[in-house]
């Protein structure tokens, strides 16, 4: 009788046969990039819960916030957080641009890295007669891509940005809108554009603009999402904001603090989101030190003005000695609305700063500038 007992307690627990109660357990796994993946390898029943579609939508939803994976610079290339470890450091190769198409073609070359928001990537086909006539959306993690062709393809109009939204905040990310800014014969007129992928259709020239310069070259300037509306920071003091629910473009002006010294590559200024939600804020590095504006509009007239909300002393935050000789090497590379992360390039590498928690971590080694933040699960 003992001896009976004592293998009916050596016998592994029986898995649950109901799929609804095992994907209930498994949506608790802790929101790591390994977590799916290696629940995926336990046996066939597994790999079929968390590899649905639906399952994949919920664990998304329930845990929220994605953690930064690393970054990718305009040229395609793709660089690991520094402080994401084995399992959950995801191998460099998931991004390659030529996992996903052919790097260079009679026709042309997939030769631009534009965006990266909710999981996605987004690139442009430079074609052989100098525009840019194709986009491809990518979701790295899962290996959909979807190629969508430019309406306006075509050596009379130019390709001023574009960026891709997954809808419900990378939720479900087969489903996405691409917005893209152009101009045409090189006027000071912008256009903007909306391709559903649901629909699988253009909604052309939804929007115009006159901006106070011709501009009749590629913002390299990663975009930012606030709220309903998606920014681009100009060269001239300007914002563009166009608005994702009213489909409008509108012009801002950078805070005061933000006049001095623009130029083509500025690295000294982003625009972020504020402390209050939906706010529009802006990042300004000043010498040492980053000032946080956040715009603010009266209800009753409808006006608005920058306040400073905060300033963040850099020789504090990231425990360092910064000398005058450092400045050179100081600049915002980036930000990610999604983590709430701002990142700074120094002398002694590039480090992320949590805006409201103020955690800082490093993220790599090497001065890096305009880069574009991926965050996933």
């Amino acid at each position: 009788m003992k001896r009976g007992r004592r293998s009916a307690r050596r016998r592994p627990p029986r898995l649950p046969d109901d799929d609804d109660i095992l994907a209930e357990i498994l949506l608790r796994l802790p929101p790591q990039p390994s977590s799916l993946p290696r629940a995926g390898v336990v046996c066939k029943r597994w790999r079929r819960i968390v590899t649905d579609p639906h399952f994949v939508r919920r664990f998304r939803a329930r845990h929220g916030t994605p953690p930064v994976l690393g970054f990718f610079r305009p040229s395609c290339r793709f660089f690991n957080a520094h402080d994401q470890e084995p399992p959950n450091r995801v191998p460099a190769s998931r991004f390659y641009l030529r996992r996903w198409c052919r790097r260079h073609t009679r026709r042309g070359s997939w030769s631009l890295m534009i965006g990266s928001r909710h999981g996605l990537v987004l690139y442009g086909f430079f074609n052989k007669l100098e525009f840019f006539s194709e986009f491809m959306v990518v979701d790295p993690m899962s290996g959909h891509r979807s190629l969508v062709v430019n309406p306006h393809g075509h050596p009379h109009t130019t390709l001023i940005t574009a960026v891709v939204v997954s809808l419900a905040g990378g939720v479900d990310r087969r489903s996405f809108r691409l917005v893209m800014l152009s101009s045409h014969d090189y006027q000071p007129r912008v256009t903007a554009s909306v391709y559903s992928s649901e629909s699988g259709v253009w909604n052309c020239s939804v929007a115009t603009l006159v901006l106070p310069l011709a501009y009749s070259y590629f913002i390299y300037h990663p975009s930012t999402l606030v709220g309903d509306a998606v920014y681009w920071l100009l060269d001239e003091g300007l914002i563009i904001q166009f608005d994702l629910e009213t489909h409008t473009l509108a012009i801002i002006k950078q805070p005061p603090a933000a006049d001095a010294g623009f130029g083509f590559a500025d690295k000294n200024r982003h625009v972020v989101t504020a402390e209050d939600d939906g706010h529009l804020g802006f990042a300004v590095l000043s010498e040492f030190s980053i000032q946080l504006w956040e715009r603010e509009i009266e209800i009753n007239d409808d006006a608005a003005e920058w306040v400073l909300r905060k300033t963040i002393q850099l020789e504090k935050v990231l425990s360092m000695e910064l000398k005058e000789e450092h400045l050179k090497c100081l600049w915002i590379a980036g930000f990610s609305e999604e983590s709430d992360v701002i990142f700074i390039n120094t002398h002694c590498g590039v480090f992320t700063i949590h805006l409201e928690s103020m955690q800082v971590r490093k993220v790599h080694r090497r001065g890096l500038f305009h880069i574009h933040p991926y965050s996933s699960f």
